[in-house]
């Protein structure tokens, strides 16, 4: 009886690290698009910025 639940708590270890990987692998995934959308806001953010620079500067030149 004791061999019977030896092997439940094995599968049960090797399940868990299984679901724990996959849970791993999926937090790098969403983690680097959270990385990739976040440099694409800042250079959006810039490009805006130097838009409104530029509206500026035309708006003084008269243009």
């Amino acid at each position: 009886m004791s061999d019977v639940f030896g092997l439940i708590a094995s599968i049960g270890v090797v399940v868990s690290l299984l679901v724990s990987s996959r849970q791993a692998r999926e937090l790098t995934r969403r983690t680097s698009i959270n990385n990739v959308m976040a440099g694409v806001s800042a250079m959006y953010n810039g490009m805006e910025r130097l838009h409104h620079i530029d509206t500026l500067v035309a708006a003084e030149a008269g243009v």
